[in-house]
């Protein structure tokens, strides 16, 4: 595995490499030390210390992709999530999507208080009744 980043995913690099280091999978791996960057208030390009957009409010945007199964999932201008990309990876994971902006990347998801906080960990949960990914059924609304 090799693990790429620039200045400001530097916070997240130990992260990372210990979870490699226990033979945890890399997607849980990469996942983990991103989250470290977006709780880094002191990286103004994601996460929790993101500068705003130009009416003054934190949108923030992830991607992820699993490489054994070429699976992806990403949200944009998602407001209001302390870790964008634990939802992208519920997109890639668990909805029949690939992209999902502004509201309606929020809109099929249940995270728990925890992940809607700025500092909160766990994963969002996809509402009852939603799809599983691959179903061939868009959401329900």
């Amino acid at each position: 595995m090799i693990l790429i980043t620039n200045n400001e995913g530097a916070s997240g690099v130990a992260a990372a490499v210990e979870r490699l280091a226990r033979g945890e999978p890399g997607l849980d791996a990469i996942e983990a030390g991103i989250r470290r960057v977006e709780a880094d208030e002191s990286v103004r390009t994601v996460g929790k210390g993101g500068w705003p957009n130009l009416i003054g409010e934190v949108e923030l945007d992830a991607g992820v992709m699993d490489g054994a199964t070429l699976r992806t999932g990403a949200v944009g201008a998602l407001r209001g999530f302390a870790h964008p990309v634990s939802v992208a990876r519920a997109v890639m994971e668990r909805l029949p999507h690939e992209l999902l902006v502004g509201e309606g990347a929020a809109r099929p998801l249940q995270p728990s208080r925890r992940e809607r906080s700025t500092g909160g960990k766990g994963r969002p949960r996809v509402s009852a009744g939603s799809p599983g990914r691959g179903s061939g059924n868009p959401p329900s609304r």
